[in-house]
């Protein structure tokens, strides 16, 4: 694989990953002008702005190639959604954005990481081998 210098003195990089950077601050952007102007939409026209939301989430949404993905995550989307229409102020949307953020995360995140350091445990256990033993 040929290999591009960026700067003198520091490791080489393939050329594929200087495009994939080049291609992620090019996303980095388009993210930022969509969401300026998602921002600013939603200060001037709060129904233009939920058509946009909607006509994006649309468009994520058929981009997901596995039919029973796509089908979750609409009906998550739609369950979020009813969640905020009735939760009648813009303090209890915030509130329920946290409360669905942490007991996703406490059901789903948490005991992952848990099994992950578990394991990792075991591991260095049965290396005899650990940090703190280096101090």
């Amino acid at each position: 694989m040929k290999n591009v210098h960026r700067f003198p003195g520091t490791r080489r990089l393939p050329v594929s990953r200087l495009l994939w950077e080049e291609e992620k601050e090019q996303r980095r952007e388009e993210s930022e002008k969509r969401h300026a102007r998602m921002a600013a939409l939603f200060v001037e026209d709060r129904l233009a702005f939920e058509r946009e939301r909607k006509r994006l989430l649309d468009e994520f949404f058929s981009s997901v190639e596995d039919d029973d993905m796509r089908r979750r995550l609409r009906a998550l989307q739609s369950s979020y959604d009813d969640k905020m229409k009735h939760a009648g102020s813009a303090h209890n949307r915030f509130v329920l954005a946290q409360t669905f953020f942490w007991d996703n995360f406490h059901k789903n995140w948490q005991p992952g990481i848990q099994k992950i350091n578990s394991l990792l445990q075991n591991l260095v256990g049965k290396n005899g081998t650990s940090n703190d033993a280096d101090s």
